[in-house]
């Protein structure tokens, strides 16, 4: 099956606007990462609502380790487990999953 130009043309036009998405949504992640708040992202994202922006706040894992940790250190306090036990339920772990 041969494409028309047409056809040729609106691929060319799809490509460019992936490749256009995929370079906001990284730069969006890069400035997450390195501290930006989300409403500023937003603003440069143009979206009209910060519900649409904070679906890059929910994209990045180290991200959410890094705040579960900096918020159970204050809301869990010390733990009762030493660092053999910790060793030895992580191990545990691995086995079953």
């Amino acid at each position: 099956m041969l494409c028309t130009p047409a056809v040729r043309r609106h691929i060319a036009a799809v490509w460019r606007l992936c490749e256009t998405s995929h370079k906001r949504h990284s730069k969006a992640l890069h400035l997450l990462e390195n501290g930006v708040n989300l409403i500023y992202i937003r603003d440069i994202l143009g979206h009209a609502s910060i519900v649409t922006t904070e679906v890059y706040a929910k994209a990045n894992p180290e991200m959410k380790r890094q705040a579960v940790e900096a918020v159970a250190s204050k809301t869990l306090g010390p733990s009762r487990y030493d660092d053999a036990a910790r060793e030895d339920l992580l191990t545990w772990l691995r086995q079953v999953i």
